[in-house]
């Protein structure tokens, strides 16, 4: 599954490194089990840079975890995150499927 939003730091501008790590860290507190096992990695998503930073965090279904794949860019409302959701056990096939809606993504102009 995917789920994507906008986040809004506390800063007047949009830093995309600082707010990656602070929505990282928001994120962490409302899921205690999520970690970070992939540093981020820069990319360009319909040309504007971004990172893809690697999460894994206990799974809804028992004895199992999950991989997340979190995909932030800055917008000029705040800043624009996805995080793709999919058990660890099928990370093979939803990892295409990820890349193929990362590659998808198109924002106004």
């Amino acid at each position: 599954g995917a789920m994507m939003s906008l986040y809004e730091p506390d800063g007047t501008s949009i830093d995309l490194q600082r707010d990656t790590h602070d929505l990282i860290q928001r994120l962490q507190q409302q899921n205690k089990s999520m970690r970070e096992t992939k540093a981020g990695t820069l990319t360009r998503i319909d040309g504007i840079e971004s990172i893809l930073t690697t999460l894994t965090s206990k799974s809804p279904f028992q004895g199992q975890t999950e991989k997340d794949l979190l995909l932030t860019a800055p917008r000029p409302q705040g800043l624009f995150y996805i995080v793709f959701i999919a058990p660890e056990s099928d990370d093979g096939e939803a990892q295409h499927a990820f890349e193929q809606m990362i590659q998808s993504i198109r924002f106004a102009r």
